[in-house]
């Protein structure tokens, strides 16, 4: 089944554009002009994305595309689900915005198509692999349902799902326990 790729933009050609794109690529582009029209793709779970993209200037009265990621991101039927922020700012200070609302990736505009897609496939294959089940390792136990690390019973810490995704890869693929020494 073809990924389901939210693109939330309002500028009419930009959207068109980038839904060309991804259909090329094979993706199922779903499309929303504003944060409503996504909340509403977003909250049915027969239509959810498997990842978004969304423009950070939205022309919503109460939300930006910056509340809209952290909308997503706070509501646990959704906070797994991939976000990538586009924008035609390229500046420090919006990355950090961007980071402080839980996106995943910041991308300027315009962007290459071939660098859009594999910005959506690499962000697709971390989820795919956080879809796993707790992983146990020699005292260590990742749990992806909570974005918590536990070392012999205890919370180490919480971490953000992206984070955690790539701690639960890396130890998923270890050939060798991993240890507080190392």
């Amino acid at each position: 089944m073809a990924t389901k790729v939210l693109i939330v933009e309002d500028d009419a050609e930009f959207l068109h554009l980038v839904q060309v794109i991804l259909e090329h690529a094979g993706y199922l582009p779903v499309l929303a002009s504003n944060a409503m029209a996504a909340l509403r793709w977003l909250e049915d779970p027969a239509s959810r994305p498997d990842i978004v993209l969304v423009d950070i200037g939205l022309p919503d009265k109460d939300m930006d595309g910056l509340d809209l990621c952290r909308a997503l991101k706070r509501n646990p039927s959704t906070h797994r689900i991939p976000v990538i922020v586009l924008t035609g700012r390229a500046e420090n200070a919006v990355r950090v915005k961007a980071a402080v609302n839980h996106a995943d990736l910041v991308l300027n505009k315009p962007i290459k198509a071939d660098e859009l897609t594999q910005a959506i496939e690499a962000m697709m294959k971390v989820e795919r692999a956080a879809q796993r089940g707790v992983l146990h390792r020699s005292g260590l136990e990742l749990d992806p349902d909570k974005s918590t690390v536990f070392w012999n019973g205890d919370t180490i810490r919480d971490l953000g799902p992206r984070l955690f995704d790539v701690l639960y890869l890396l130890v998923e693929h270890s050939p060798h326990p991993i240890t507080c020494r190392r």
